[in-house]
């Protein structure tokens, strides 16, 4: 399957970088489940992360080519727009299918990690705080 995504991806060239996340990693796609792919669109300027509401022209295609061509549903997630700590699960644990720009790719890591781990802190203590106000 990753040679097969890699093959497509190399032809899309508004795409930076793609991941395989998901079940299809561990070898445990059902027959009816779907195929997790994360993907970075090539910024405008800067690095792009949690670029909410941001629509790039090719994203629906290639959601519609991958199911095609996989003939399995596909679960499509713009890395540019995902939230840090999806982004930085993705990427971290995902498989790479296609890295064009090495050095955009570890920007993009670095900053949705450095994202990411602030957003786990703040959520562990407001957890902690809130258990211990409640006396739970």
């Amino acid at each position: 399957m990753r040679d097969i995504l890699k093959n497509y991806f190399e032809g899309r060239v508004d795409v930076a970088f793609a991941f395989l996340f998901g079940s299809a990693i561990r070898g445990k796609i059902r027959k009816e489940g779907d195929v997790d792919v994360g993907v970075y669109f090539w910024p405008e300027k800067d690095i792009e992360w949690e670029a909410f509401g941001k629509v790039y022209p090719g994203e629906a295609r290639i959601g519609l080519d991958l199911e095609r061509i996989l003939k399995k549903e596909v679960d499509l997630i713009v890395l540019n727009r995902a939230r840090s700590i999806l982004a930085d699960e993705i990427v971290r644990k995902g498989h790479p299918i296609i890295i064009k720009d090495k050095g955009l790719f570890m920007d993009f890591l670095c900053i949705v990690s450095d994202e990411a781990e602030y957003v786990r802190d703040w959520l562990s203590t407001y957890y902690l705080e809130t258990r211990l106000v409640s006396g739970r």
